[in-house]
């Protein structure tokens, strides 16, 4: 990879932040950096190896930079991102802002890195639950085909933002007062709500999830439901996944399959832990059984970092393969 001109807005949240972690770990080439967050935050400055930048203000923002992250809300994200790609600057978005307008990718470099065309101006970078259960769910669908996916993800408060790891910490101390950056209270607790509840009785992460799982794989007219649910966990999403194969197979073949693909650890008949896999690039896929009753249905336990794959490394491998084109 050449070494590009690079910005960050957003870069004192979860996800900026692990994304100078990626940088610094993965030695990515960088001609420029410049970090940029909110007027709260402006000021902050915050290292990346040896080297230490101060956060600029995102209110003032001038941009001559190659490519640009933004680790935005999305409604900062559609302010922002026509406004860097009319300069001619590569945009690629975590927010959920462009994931599903037809013309943008959503890429996941392992799956489909190539629907990043040269010419591509915004890359969506996908939902962190989506991330994670796409990981074990392409190599299926490569190898053997799918009919309907069936998805419990058990989320992690970090995917809600510093604010919400915070209130974990703490009620975890004791404190009783009402939540406030989650709709429940979550020390010692679960609920089925990610985002807001819609008029189909699916809530706003649940949409995501089963949208995002069809655009990436190519497959509109797959079945997939999802239920989302937020536990008292740190770092890593976990999803329990059912899917119905679009032939019977093997559990050999099935093992196979999950075992062969960039990315992704198959542990088997036994399985990995948010706790083991903080802080880890690889999505680990476990608890693999066949079903007894219907020999097409294959259920499996799936958990990764949603900061790492599901976000901020997801981001850089976009950004060094676009870089390469």
């Amino acid at each position: 990879m050449r070494p590009v001109r690079l910005a960050i807005l957003g870069a004192t949240g979860h996800v900026g932040q692990n994304t100078l972690s990626v940088l610094d770990e993965w030695h990515v080439p960088l001609a420029e950096l410049k970090l940029y967050a909110s007027a709260g935050s402006a000021g902050k400055r915050l290292r990346l190896g040896k080297s230490e930048f101060e956060c600029l203000p995102l209110e003032s923002a001038r941009f001559d930079s190659e490519f640009v992250i933004l680790a935005l809300s999305a409604e900062l994200s559609r302010a922002w991102a026509p406004r860097l790609t009319a300069q001619g600057i590569k945009v690629i978005d975590h927010s959920s802002a462009f994931r599903m307008d037809e013309g943008v990718p959503l890429v996941i470099p392992e799956i489909n890195a190539d629907t990043i065309l040269h010419d591509t101006a915004l890359v969506a970078n996908p939902n962190c639950s989506a991330s994670v259960i796409l990981m074990a769910l392409a190599p299926l669908a490569r190898d053997i085909g799918m009919k309907r996916v069936i998805v419990s993800t058990y989320q992690s408060v970090s995917g809600a933002g510093y604010a919400a790891t915070d209130e974990l910490r703490r009620q975890l101390a004791g404190d009783l007062s009402a939540p406030s950056a989650l709709p429940r209270r979550i020390a010692g607790n679960l609920f089925p709500e990610i985002g807001s509840f819609e008029s189909s009785g699916y809530c706003g992460e649940e949409t995501k999830v089963m949208q995002e799982i069809k655009k990436i794989l190519r497959l509109p007219d797959l079945h997939v439901s999802a239920t989302t649910v937020r536990v008292p966990v740190d770092v890593g999403h976990s999803a329990a996944v059912s899917v119905e194969l679009s032939r019977s197979v093997e559990f050999a073949e099935a093992i196979a399959s999950l075992g062969n693909f960039a990315g992704l650890v198959c542990d088997g008949a036994d399985y990995s832990t948010p706790l083991d896999i903080a802080g880890m690039q690889d999505v680990h896929v476990g608890r693999v059984r066949l079903d007894p009753q219907e020999p097409n249905w294959l259920h499996f336990w799936v958990t990764g970092d949603n900061l790492r794959k599901g976000a901020a490394s997801n981001a850089i491998q976009i950004l060094q393969y676009w870089a390469t084109l």
